[in-house]
């Protein structure tokens, strides 16, 4: 592990850092030599983490196919993750994808044979599900920003991935988001649509991610027009907006729907 990657698990809470010490120790126990890796990515990685309110993100790199023997093993991992830390539950997410399906990605961005992952994450129970391109975006920001929790390091077992490639996928999330967001009903949710599509806005123009608070911020200044939610959603999700609020249903739709048809054409 790097210097910069133990600075970094030095700086999650510790409650935050017991979940992912007795997660990892899970899966070595549950998927032995199945388990090539296991990296911590999203907002713990990048400085984005809300304490109550972020997820957890992992990916397992796993030396096989993903299939239905290993997510009976898997469940039972993750059952034993939820008994033992409660209020984390549903919070853990973590996507499971075998090396050979990230090298043959680093080399063929079509994807003609893509395999499969499995995946747990909030609102989804575990599953198996085809590693098609929206899948890209996560594996290249945890090559670029991932923490090794056990295994070799990161960027030596997460190929790195072309901007190219990382670009059309970040484009599928931003072309999706307008169907998306039709389905996010409460303050929440909306607040987490705004805040992701301002993080994909800041993206494409900077080529690299920036934390949502900070790409809310950016996004706000630029976009007079779209200014009062942005903010809106950015002080609901950092400074402890609650669901019982009423929902912005008709000016988040309008800011994801005009903003999709801004960076597609």
């Amino acid at each position: 592990m790097s210097d910069t990657e133990s600075n970094s698990l030095r700086s999650i809470p510790g409650d935050v850092r017991t979940l992912l010490t007795t997660t990892v120790d899970l899966l070595s126990e549950g998927l032995g030599p199945a388990l090539a890796g296991v990296y911590l990515h999203g907002s713990l990685a990048v400085g984005d983490f809300c304490q109550g309110r972020s997820d957890v993100d992992l990916l397992a790199v796993l030396t096989q196919q993903p299939d239905e023997e290993l997510l009976v093993r898997l469940r039972v991992v993750h059952d034993t993750v939820d008994a033992r830390f409660p209020m984390w539950r549903s919070r853990v997410e973590v996507e499971y994808v075998a090396l050979d399906t990230l090298q043959r990605q680093a080399t063929d961005d079509d994807l003609a044979a893509p395999g499969v992952i499995a995946r747990v994450s909030p609102g989804e129970h575990l599953h198996l599900l085809a590693a098609t391109q929206h899948r890209v975006l996560g594996w290249s920001l945890a090559h670029r920003h991932g923490v090794t929790l056990t295994g070799p390091p990161v960027q030596t077992v997460i190929p790195a991935i072309d901007d190219e490639q990382a670009r059309d996928s970040l484009l599928h999330h931003v072309r999706d988001w307008p169907t998306w967001v039709r389905g996010m009903t409460t303050p929440g949710g909306q607040a987490y649509a705004v805040l992701s599509v301002c993080r994909a806005a800041v993206a494409l123009d900077a080529g690299d991610q920036v934390s949502k608070k900070v790409a809310a911020t950016i996004i706000a200044e630029a976009v007079p027009a779209h200014r009062d939610v942005v903010l809106w959603a950015r002080d609901w999700w950092y400074q402890g907006g609650s669901d019982d609020e009423p929902p912005r249903t008709a000016a988040v739709r309008r800011f994801v729907d005009e903003t999709s048809t801004q960076l597609l054409h």
